[in-house]
């Protein structure tokens, strides 16, 4: 009995001795499991801070990266000057900022994409303001009558005006000319010839919305379809030409189903080269100082460009058998009086109170 008391009171103590020695273990630091959530998952599961780590330094460091659209195929000529400024982005801001272009149309419709960039869906875009007109009327309705360099519009005021337009209604900062011309570039297309304005009366031809009243004062019956439908159109005589800019013209093989265009180019180029506001504010001010920058040498660039763009294309479209035919002189000039001023006449019916500050703006 008194052996099995001492047994027991020997096997008590050991068992005592060994979960004293079990506590005394320092518990793991829970230091390196809270920081490898923090960095993943954002948690805080400790009062003190996780220490930064070459990831976190790393990360911070990361170039921004902005995703745009364009509303033409990429290929398009149009986007000729804002591939360019793509890429001057792109190099310009190694390490810092770097420019998407995710696709065309086929990613986002053009008519949405003005919308896509207001909500933030995606970034920036190359807007064609004939599909948001409602939103920002004063400048989708000048866009095409400007006579003047980027350089110029931002001497006059104009810039800024279109700017304060896109911050209010679209949500969107305007960085400049998406598409800048030498001249005018527009011209009528058609399956058959016109020699004079009476022959374009009752043709159904395609025209974007912006060019509906010009075609109106002309008699014309002015179709509007997206510009990847035109083609189609034109081969299965829905419609009997249209209008369109003479790089467009070759880009989307006008010639293959039009053969004669009216030779008195019209208006310019117009687009804009856009960025959501609120990804515009996030930025840093040596960010925006960039994407302005390359902006205005977009600009100035592309304006120089356009016009042995402009002769080229008409030669490889003379070339492939569209004939550019001439109005007799008093028919020409009333054909350009009317282009220009049935857009005034449109701007002054749908912004009357900023129509004379516009054509101040604009040197008209």
């Amino acid at each position: 009995m008194r052996n099995t008391r001492l047994l027991g009171i020997v096997s008590g103590v050991l068992l005592v001795a060994l979960i004293l020695a079990g506590c005394s273990k320092q518990a793991p630091a829970p230091t390196s499991t809270t920081s490898k959530a923090s960095s993943t998952t954002g948690s805080t599961t400790s009062t003190k801070p996780a220490p930064a780590t070459s990831t976190t330094s790393t990360a911070a460091a990361k170039a921004i990266t902005l995703k745009t659209i364009v509303y033409t195929p990429v290929t398009d000529p149009t986007n000729d000057t804002y591939r360019w400024f793509i890429d001057t982005v792109n190099q310009r801001g190694t390490g810092k900022l770097a420019i998407q272009l995710v696709g065309g149309p086929e990613v986002i419709p053009a008519a949405s994409q003005a919308e896509a960039v207001r909500l933030g869906t995606f970034d920036m875009a190359l807007g064609s303001p004939t599909n948001y007109t409602q939103a920002v009327p004063g400048y989708a309705n000048t866009v095409l009558l400007s006579k003047l360099t980027g350089a110029e519009e931002r001497e006059s005021g104009y810039y800024d005006y279109v700017l304060q337009q896109h911050k209010q209604k679209l949500n969107a900062y305007y960085l400049g000319k998406g598409t800048p011309s030498a001249g005018g570039i527009y011209y009528i297309f058609t399956v058959s010839k016109i020699s004079t304005l009476n022959d374009l009366k009752d043709k159904k031809l395609r025209a974007a919305q912006l060019f509906v009243p010009f075609f109106q004062s002309l008699g014309i019956s002015a179709v509007t379809l997206p510009v990847t439908e035109v083609y189609s159109a034109l081969q299965t005589h829905v419609i009997e030409g249209g209008v369109t800019s003479i790089l467009s013209a070759v880009d989307g093989k006008w010639y293959e189903v039009v053969k004669y265009a009216i030779d008195a180019p019209f208006l310019v180029g117009g687009s804009a080269n856009l960025i959501n506001l609120d990804k515009w504010n996030s930025l840093p001010k040596d960010v925006q100082d960039l994407l302005i920058q390359a902006a205005k040498d977009a600009e100035a660039w592309g304006h120089n460009n356009d016009k042995q763009n402009t002769a080229n294309a008409k030669q490889k479209l003379a070339n492939f058998g569209v004939q550019f035919t001439k109005l007799s002189p008093d028919d020409e000039k009333q054909y350009l009086r009317l282009a220009y001023e049935s857009s005034w006449d449109k701007v002054k019916s749908v912004v009357p109170a900023e129509y004379d500050q516009l054509r101040k703006l604009l040197r008209q």
